[in-house]
C-alpha cells in the first residue's frame, strides 16, 4: 500500500478517536461538553483550510442581533407576542436537548405558498429563527425540534466565532451569479457540507429519524402518504447511484432532499451518534460516512478556476434582489412609490428627507441605503429589470 495512503488512513483514525472522545466526554448531548466538531462533516474542514490558505481573510462584517430583529419585525410576527405555548415549549426542548444557554426568539412570517425556516449568524443577543408559512401547524413536535435544532446547529457550528479567515457562505453569494469559478464551487461544496452538519445537530436534538425524514418531505411539499422507510431507501438508492457514477448531487448551496435523508440515515447508524445519544446501532464509523458523503456533496473538480472578481463589495444588484426578497406581496402602494422614487430620480436633500420619513414608517432602514446606492451604480439594463419588479408590486398592491 503506498505510503501516502497509509498516512491519510492514520490521520483519519486519529481524528476519529478525537471525535469519539468529544462525544463520550459529555455522555448525553444535554451536557455542556457537547462540541459541534464531534459531528462536523470532515469535508467542511478540508475546504475551509484550502480556501483560507489560498484566499486569506474574506470575512464580511456580521449583522448584529438588533439589525436583523428590526428587519424581521417588518415582515413577520414574534411568536412570543401571541403567547404561543407550543412554540415556547418546543424552544425549551431544543435548548435542553442541545445544552444551549442562549435564548431563542421565534418569528412567524405569513407566506402561504412557502414553508421553510431561517436564522442569522450573529454571536450577540438571542438566536433568531424565522418560520415561514404554516410550518408550525404542519409539522409535529419532534419534527419541529429537528428544524429548530438544525437552525441552532448553524449557530453552534457556523457562527462567526467558529469561522476563521474566509467565510465560505459569504464567498458563495459573492460569486453566486453569472460565474462557475473554481473558488465558487469550493464554497458551494462547503455550504452543502454545512447543511448536512446542521442536519446532524437537528437529528441529535429530536433523536427521531422518522420525524426528521417526514419533516424534510413536508417542507419540500410532499405532505401526503409519507413513508419514512420508503423515503430512506429511495434516498439510499439515489445517493449510492451518484457515487457509482461518480457524480455529485445537483444541489447548489443545499443538497437535494434525497441526499439529506440518506445522510441522516447514515449518521443515525454511526458510532458517534450512539456515543452521544445512547441510541442507534453504532455500526458505522463516522469517518467512513464522511468519506462517502464527500464523494456526493464535494466540489465538481471540473469547474474552471476563473479567479475572484475585482476587489469590492458584492454586486449591488445582488444586494438589491436580496432586499426585495424580504418585501411582502401586500406591500402598501405608498411604499412602492417611495422605493420607485429612490430608484428612478436624482434625489435632492429635500426629497431625501421626505423619503427618509416614508421609509422610517416602514422600519426598513437597510432598504434606504441599498436603493440610494443602487441609484448611483446599477446600469440601465439592470435598472429596467428592477423597475418592472416595482410595477408588478404596485399592480398587486392596487388589486387588493
Amino acid at each position: 500500500m503506498p505510503w501516502k495512503r497509509v498516512r491519510v488512513g492514520v490521520l483519519d483514525g486519529c481524528r476519529h478517536i478525537e471525535r469519539l472522545a468529544l462525544a463520550w466526554c459529555g455522555v448525553t448531548i444535554g451536557s455542556a461538553f457537547f462540541d459541534p466538531d464531534s459531528v462536523r462533516l470532515g469535508l467542511e474542514r478540508e475546504l475551509m483550510q484550502r480556501l483560507t490558505r489560498e484566499l486569506g481573510d474574506l470575512s464580511p462584517a456580521t449583522r448584529d442581533y438588533e439589525e436583523v430583529r428590526r428587519e424581521w419585525l417588518c415582515v413577520s410576527e414574534p411568536l412570543s407576542a401571541r403567547a404561543d405555548e407550543r412554540a415556547q415549549r418546543l424552544v425549551r426542548e431544543t435548548r435542553e436537548s442541545l445544552g444551549v444557554s442562549r435564548n431563542i426568539e421565534l418569528f412567524q412570517e405569513a407566506r402561504p405558498a412557502h414553508i421553510n425556516a431561517a436564522t442569522h449568524r450573529a454571536d450577540e443577543g438571542p438566536i433568531l429563527i424565522k418560520l415561514d408559512g404554516d410550518l408550525l401547524a404542519r409539522i409535529d413536535d419532534a419534527g419541529m425540534v429537528a428544524i429548530l435544532g438544525h437552525e441552532v446547529g448553524h449557530h453552534l457550528a457556523h457562527g462567526p466565532s467558529s469561522i476563521g479567515g474566509v467565510d465560505p457562505f459569504f464567498l458563495f453569494w459573492r460569486l453566486a451569479r453569472g460565474r462557475r469559478a473554481g473558488y465558487r464551487e469550493l464554497a458551494s461544496a462547503y455550504c452543502r457540507a454545512a447543511e448536512l452538519t446542521a442536519d446532524r445537530i437537528g437529528l441529535l436534538a429530536c433523536r427521531n429519524l422518522e420525524a426528521a425524514i417526514r419533516t424534510e418531505s413536508v417542507i419540500r411539499g410532499n405532505a401526503e402518504h409519507i413513508d419514512p422507510s420508503a423515503l430512506l431507501e429511495a434516498g439510499r438508492v439515489y445517493s449510492e447511484g451518484l457515487r457509482t457514477r461518480r457524480r455529485r448531487c445537483v444541489g447548489d448551496s443545499h443538497p437535494e432532499v434525497a441526499v439529506r435523508i440518506y445522510a441522516m440515515g447514515l449518521f443515525a447508524e454511526s458510532d458517534v451518534y450512539r456515543a452521544i445519544t445512547g441510541v442507534g446501532s453504532g455500526t458505522r464509523s463516522l469517518v467512513d460516512i464522511d468519506r462517502m458523503l464527500a464523494d456526493i456533496v464535494g466540489p465538481d473538480l471540473s469547474a474552471e478556476d476563473m479567479g475572484l472578481p475585482p476587489e469590492g463589495d458584492p454586486r449591488l444588484l445582488d444586494r438589491a434582489r436580496d432586499a426585495l426578497a424580504g418585501i411582502r406581496e401586500d406591500v402598501p402602494v405608498k411604499a412602492v412609490a417611495a422605493l420607485r422614487r429612490v430608484l428612478r430620480e436624482i434625489v435632492t436633500p429635500t426629497d431625501h428627507e421626505d423619503l427618509s420619513l416614508e421609509l422610517a414608517e416602514l422600519e426598513r432602514d437597510p432598504l434606504e441605503d441599498a436603493f440610494l446606492a443602487l441609484e448611483c451604480e446599477v446600469d440601465q439594463r439592470e435598472r429596467a429589470l428592477l423597475e418592472q419588479r416595482f410595477v408588478d408590486l404596485e399592480r398587486a398592491a392596487r388589486s387588493e
